[in-house]
């Protein structure tokens, strides 16, 4: 009985400690190339939501030109977010962009956006109904 709820404990604790939130990052969808996007939900004024979004970029292997396989990606963008429920807009800002190994790298060349439309169809518009629809 012992070992059982011993094992039980062990399961229940590697669970929580291994779990994919990432730093307090929920998981929210994956775009067509690989990527993963989480968000980091910080307030709510009267329908506008305010979030941390993550961009995560998978691992590839491709070759170059020599013909050697090399691997890119890794890394991953923050950005700020401001969300219009009622409008269906958004505004971005402090994005910066990390390599693989969580070095900044560079901003973005899209930072700094204002009253942006979300395009239905797109990551955007699944990050909107996870925000203002079910937050």
């Amino acid at each position: 009985m012992k070992k059982t709820l011993f094992t039980l404990l062990i399961l229940i604790i590697s669970s929580k400690t291994f779990s994919q939130t990432d730093d307090e990052f929920q998981y929210i969808t994956s775009s067509k190339s690989g990527n993963e996007l989480y968000i980091h939900f910080e307030k709510d004024n009267y329908g506008t939501k305010e979030f941390w979004l993550k961009i995560t970029e998978p691992i590839k292997t491709i070759k170059n030109k020599s013909g050697k396989l090399i691997k890119t990606g890794g890394g991953y963008t923050l950005e700020y977010i401001k969300m219009d429920c009622a409008e269906k807009e958004y505004s971005s800002s402090d994005a910066i962009k990390y390599d693989k190994n969580g070095n900044p790298t560079r901003r973005p060349e899209y930072y700094d956006t204002q009253g942006e439309k979300i395009i239905p169809g797109s990551v955007m518009s699944s990050v909107y109904r996870y925000i203002c629809e079910t937050e």
